[in-house]
Order: C-alpha cells, then structure tokens, then sequence
C-alpha cells in the first residue's frame, strides 16, 4: 500500500510522470472496494476535490443512478433489522463505487491532458504547457528564438514536434514575436480559430471571459481561419480580427490603440471592448471587485490605454466619463458602478 499512497500523494501535486499516471490507474482498477484501507485513502483523497471535467462528472452522476436503481433488496416481508441492514450495505457499495469511478475519472483524465493538447484541435498532437502565474508579463523565448509575451494567467501549449511543425496553443493573451522560417510556418490555435505566419508580431487575446477573440497585426502578415475551415482572412499590419465566440464571424477592422501590446510594459490595453469586459481587465489588474447592472454597461465599448502608474480610482473615473456614469465604494471595499 506504501508505493501507491506515494502515487496517490504525487498524482494530487500534479508531480506524477505519465507511467506513473498509468500505473495508479491499473491499480485502481484492479483494487476492491471493499478494501477498507484503500477506501479510506480514496474517500479522504476525494474529500480533497479532484479536477474532472463537467461531461465526466455528469457521466458519473448518471452511472450512481443506475447502480442506485440495480440495487436489490430483501422482499417486503422481511424483517425491519435485515432491511436495514441490507439498505446500510447498499450505501456502502454506492459509496465505493462513487469513488472508485470518481478516481479513474480523474487519473483517465490527468493521463489525458498529461499526453494530449488540452483542446479539441489536433488530437495526436502531444504538447508541453508553459504558465505565466507572476503578477506581470512572462517572456518565453522557444527553441526557434521565437519569443513569446505571456500576460498574467495565460498559458501556451508547445507541441512537443516543434522543430519539425511550429504549432502553439493559447489560453489567454499572448505577444508572438515570430522567427522567420519559410519552410516551418508558424501556427497558433486559439480556441477554434487558427493563426497561420511565416514571420511576424502580433498580439492574440483569447481571454475566456469575453465574448470574442481579438487578433491584432503589428507587423508582416498573418492568416487567420476556423480550424478546417478553408474560408481565410488576411490581415495586414494596423488590422485586426473580433472574433465572435457565437456567431463565427472574423470581421476585419483597423486597430484602435497605438500600441496594441503595451500590456507587456504593464499597462491596461482595452481595445474595442465591451465595458463589461473592460472592467474585468481592470479587476484583473488592479485586485478590486466592480458590481454592475447589465443595463447601465449593455451597448458601450472602450478603446483606451492606461500607463501602469494610474491608480484604479483614476482609470475607472475616465472610462465611466466617457458614459456619464460614476461609482461608489461599499462596505467590504465592493465598487458599485452607479448612474449619477
């Protein structure tokens, strides 16, 4: 049992190798549930919340229900003791069966991301992950001295072939600095859309929260397209893509700001974003909680750059200028956006 809480124990840090990963899976497998050791290891583990994905968990959720429903009993006649009894012995293997399939969801899982790209582009593609968790940007320089800005809370997935075949995945925002290669040209997947180059600079927003992805050229010439879409636009430098997250459409537009990559620099980049959105950076950035009612933000962008040296107070002042709108600080340092 010592070895495998030694696997359970990396495999919760997050340290466990994909052989490791596999070989606790076949473990959990094989083990009884009915092991009251390794029950409690799992039962104390699981208490501690694994990741698992929503589609994962629901299928979990709808296997409890059918072992609830196989579940058998004494006849009616028996007596109040045994059909306690057997209800009690019910729980127990309901339980151990919630664990069991709770674990082996999320080791599957681990073992899944650990080997696969995190979305749904590429399959075969195996990848290495690279976090930016420092409160200001990170720059990461790839083996082709293609550097890339990471802005706070992104993370960009290499695939582990990139010598042969450039590709790169993006979770949040990004500045790509790309080394010229004519015969390896540069890809970027952000979501569904991807982002073709030989070598260029250009800046990818693909923030969760909002409701598009923005793509702004800098320099040189980028393609960008809907995976497996053969329908491309081509951006030249100053343009920019809002790709909206329902409809699809890549409309072109000019760039709004100066410099659409000064956030590196530290500074607040807002261009041509819903105010909702707008306040989400400025939350992110600042550390501080703005409440709102839809209707007062419904219909209104913002277009701006703030330097780093401004202090929330003066940023939000100018961006609700601009709507005659105002704030007011509450109990618990809560900022409410009001209407004077």
């Amino acid at each position: 049992m010592g070895s495998y809480e030694s696997l359970w124990k990396k495999y919760l840090e997050g340290r466990a190798t994909l052989e490791e990963l596999k070989e606790l899976k076949a473990w959990l497998q094989s083990s009884s549930p009915d092991d009251e050791e390794w029950m409690t290891l799992v039962r104390e583990d699981t208490r501690k919340g694994l990741p698992m994905p929503s589609d994962r968990a629901m299928r979990m959720r709808e296997r409890m229900q059918e072992l609830a429903v196989q579940e058998k009993e004494p006849a009616a006649g028996g007596s109040v003791q045994r059909r306690v009894f057997w209800r009690s012995i019910a729980r127990r293997r309901m339980a151990a069966a919630a664990s069991v399939i709770l674990v082996l969801c999320g080791v599957a899982y681990f073992i899944s991301r650990r080997s696969q790209e995190p979305g749904t582009v590429q399959s075969e593609v195996r990848w290495d992950s690279i976090t930016n968790n420092a409160a200001g940007a990170r720059l990461v320089t790839l083996s082709d001295q293609t550097k890339v800005w990471l802005n706070r809370g992104a993370v960009l997935y290499v695939s582990r072939n990139y010598a042969v075949e450039r590709r790169v995945l993006l979770k949040g925002e990004g500045y790509f600095d790309v080394a010229r290669d004519e015969q390896h040209p540069f890809t970027v997947w952000a979501d569904n859309l991807q982002t073709t180059v030989l070598g260029t600079a250009f800046n990818i927003d693909n923030n969760p929260v909002q409701s598009a992805i923005h793509i702004s050229l800098v320099k040189g010439s980028i393609k960008v397209q809907h995976t497996g879409d053969t329908a491309a636009v081509i951006l030249s430098p100053g343009q920019m893509v809002r790709a909206d997250r329902r409809s699809g459409d890549i409309p072109v537009s000019r760039i709004g700001v100066p410099d659409i990559a000064s956030w590196v620099n530290g500074d607040l980049v807002l261009d041509q974003l819903p105010l909702s959105e707008a306040l989400q950076k400025l939350e992110v950035c600042y550390g501080i909680t703005i409440r709102a009612d839809a209707s007062l933000l419904a219909g209104k962008t913002v277009t701006a750059v703030y330097h780093k040296k401004e202090s929330w107070q003066q940023v939000l002042r100018h961006l609700l200028f601009i709507y005659q709108l105002s704030y007011k600080v509450q109990r618990g340092d809560s900022i409410t956006i009001i209407q004077p």
